[in-house]
């Protein structure tokens, strides 16, 4: 599992029908767009049931630099 940065951690839920992706959707030499989605818990080792479920996320970074 990935550890969380944020007060309240979450984590995949592997098991779940709805698993946790990343789809990138446009890149350009200066932005990245994508959507995201899936089920996550709140900690898989002593509380299954407290959930989140995220059907719609999207994301944009602007300012995107790569090195070829």
């Amino acid at each position: 599992y990935q550890k969380a940065t944020s007060t309240v951690e979450y984590y995949n839920d592997h098991n779940a029908s709805n698993v946790p992706s990343v789809a990138i959707t446009s890149v350009t030499s200066t932005t990245l767009d994508g959507t995201f989605k899936g089920r996550l818990i709140k900690d898989p080792a002593t509380d299954k049931t407290d959930t989140i479920a995220i059907t719609n996320g999207k994301f944009h970074i602007s300012n995107f630099t790569h090195n070829p």
